[in-house]
């Protein structure tokens, strides 16, 4: 799906190719290589997709600055490898996360809704590593930006969640000039409405809406529905309150608030 040919030999030292993701609108092209070094997954930026929404270079740019928010290795983040520039572009090299995309990968089709049958303790055990990873980022003053499903790695096998897109992770506060891009159900109100300040409240309201999806899916806010105790629901809850003051202050707040739940959750 590129628009015109590209160089693309800087992948032949990585061994094979066994699949490409040629079709997002980033403006990235993405590969899984598997050879001397092991399996890979390799995010390029410098050749010109049709789907591309951005301006010429641009997704060149935010991959450069990117790098910096993988290079802090951490649990449940995609752990990079290596980057440079390339002959015509800019490229990422990661260890390859077996599993799917909770939403949107033809491989592992409705993953998402899946996760009503995972044991508890493991989604309990989901939720702590990528709450704990948020609040490390929050620390490094950088905000989720494009927080979805597809930006989410589960492997059911080994009931691991990895988040594997930080590219448009930004310090924060910022005010809303437009749509945010992410998961819709997931966002804040104040992200649907121009003019808003997002900060760290709002990544709170995220992580409340994403613990709705992970012990009652597609049942928000249903108390009968969630699959866990009535601490961990009333925590959840106050995340996502649609008035920002309700919320939590901080993600590690949320993260204090949410350890003491878990602490009087029966499993």
């Amino acid at each position: 799906m590129l628009a015109e040919p590209a160089d693309l030999g800087f992948l032949r030292p990585y061994g094979r190719c066994f699949r490409i993701w040629d079709r997002g609108l980033s403006g990235n092209l993405c590969f899984g290589m598997e050879g001397p070094y092991g399996k890979l997954f390799i995010k390029y930026a410098g050749a010109k997709m049709l789907r591309s929404q951005g301006r010429p270079g641009e997704a060149e740019e935010i991959l450069e600055r990117a790098a910096a928010y993988y290079a802090e290795p951490a649990e449940g983040l995609v752990r990079l490898l290596s980057h440079g520039k390339t002959s015509e572009g800019y490229a990422l090299v990661f260890t390859f996360e077996e599993g799917g995309q909770l939403s949107g990968d033809p491989l592992y089709p409705d993953l998402m809704d899946r996760l009503i049958y995972v044991p508890l303790s493991v989604r309990l055990r989901m939720a702590e590593t990528l709450f704990s990873l948020m609040c490390r980022l929050e620390k490094r003053n950088l905000m989720a930006v494009d927080f979805s499903e597809e930006n989410l790695i589960l492997n059911l096998g080994d009931g691991k969640l990895t988040l594997c897109d930080i590219d448009l992770y930004r310090p924060f506060p910022f005010r809303n000039t437009g749509r945010q891009p992410g998961s819709w159900r997931w966002q804040a109100p104040e992200e649907k409405k121009e003019g808003e300040m997002l900060d760290a409240r709002t990544a709170v309201y995220r992580l409340g809406m994403f613990a709705f999806d992970l012990f009652s899916p597609g049942k928000p806010r249903d108390r009968s529905a969630f699959d866990g105790s009535r601490a961990l629901f009333e925590t959840a809850q106050r995340a996502a309150d649609p008035t920002r003051d309700k919320r939590y202050p901080s993600v590690e707040n949320f993260l204090d608030a949410w350890r003491k739940a878990v602490g009087e959750t029966r499993i």
